[in-house]
C-alpha cells in the first residue's frame, strides 16, 4: 500500500511515509506556480529565476524567466542585419530598408556594367562563367562609363 505526500505530491509506500513526510515538509517546498519541488533554501532563487517578470529589451513585453529567452529568438522587434549592407533594423523597418538597399547598383569590374545589388551575386557567377568560356578579345566592353561616373569626372575637372 502507498499514499500520496501532500507536500511533494509523490506516491510513497506506507511503511516509510511518516519518515518521508517529516523530511519532505522540513526540507522541500512545492512551487505553486509550476508544480516543481525545490529545496526550501533555494525557493527564492527558483522564483527569481523562473517566475520573475522581465521586460523584453526589444518590444517591452514582459515574460517569466526562461520564457523571455525563448521569446527573444522570435521577437519581431529584435534587430536583424540587412542582407545587402549589414546594418541592423527591427523586422518592420528591415523589410522596407532591404527593398531600397537591394535596389542600389554596384559596378561589376568583370564586365563593366552596373548591376542591382539584389542580383549582384548571380551576375558575378555568370561573369565568371563567361570569362572562362570566352577569350578576352571576343568580349564586348562598354564604350563609355556609367552616367554617374561621367558626372563625377566633369565635377573633378
Amino acid at each position: 500500500m502507498s499514499t500520496s505526500c501532500s507536500n511533494c505530491l509523490k506516491t510513497i509506500p506506507l511503511e516509510v511515509f511518516v519518515l518521508h513526510e517529516a523530511h519532505c515538509v522540513r526540507f522541500l517546498s512545492l512551487c505553486e506556480l509550476c508544480n516543481v519541488v525545490v529545496p526550501k533554501k533555494l525557493k527564492l532563487s527558483h522564483d527569481e529565476t523562473n517566475h520573475r517578470l522581465t521586460e523584453c529589451e526589444f518590444c517591452c513585453q514582459k515574460f517569466e524567466g526562461k520564457k523571455l529567452s525563448l521569446h527573444k529568438t522570435s521577437c519581431k522587434a529584435r534587430p536583424r542585419p540587412c542582407l545587402y549592407c549589414g546594418a541592423y533594423f527591427d523586422l518592420y523597418t528591415l523589410i522596407n530598408h532591404e527593398d531600397t538597399c537591394g535596389n542600389r547598383t554596384e559596378y561589376c569590374s568583370s564586365c563593366g556594367s552596373y548591376i542591382i545589388i539584389k542580383e549582384y551575386d548571380e551576375h558575378i557567377d555568370l561573369c565568371i562563367l563567361q570569362d572562362s568560356l570566352y577569350p578576352e578579345s571576343l568580349k564586348q566592353k562598354p564604350s563609355s562609363p556609367h552616367p554617374a561616373k561621367k558626372k563625377l569626372k566633369k565635377n573633378t575637372e
